[in-house]
């Protein structure tokens, strides 16, 4: 059984009733376990509308929430530090996000793969 971290971006289109992505995280929770990243948590509710609330939380309260540990953390840093020599910029959440996939062997489900270059990390590319 193949586990999934489901992107930020998955999140909010799956909130917003996009029926491709609601499809999609329906058919993935039919035979695996859904993850998401305190930061994929913590970018949701930034961004949600008083009338979202109930449904928001009770969405991501269904789902696995994985922590940043001294790990996660590290390797994001090493990320970052890496892809900067090459001239590439990997923003703080996405190597959070990226590295929390890493550190627990899950594979990343996002609509935005350029965000994610990391080579270590499996990737699934919705739609």
């Amino acid at each position: 059984m193949n586990d999934y971290l489901l992107d930020t971006n998955i999140l909010i289109w799956h909130l917003r009733g996009k029926d491709e992505i609601v499809k999609l995280v329906e058919q993935l929770a039919e035979k695996s376990r859904l993850h998401i990243s305190v930061i994929s948590r913590t970018e949701v509710l930034m961004g949600m509308l008083p009338k979202e609330e109930k449904v928001t939380k009770e969405f991501l309260s269904s789902l696995a929430t994985c922590p940043v540990d001294k790990e996660v953390a590290d390797l994001a840093g090493e990320y970052i530090r890496l892809f900067r020599k090459e001239g590439v910029t990997v923003e703080i959440p996405d190597a959070l996000i990226g590295a929390t996939a890493a550190v627990n062997g899950l594979t990343l489900v996002t609509l935005n793969l350029k965000d994610y270059p990391m080579k270590d990390v499996k990737k699934y590319q919705a739609i």
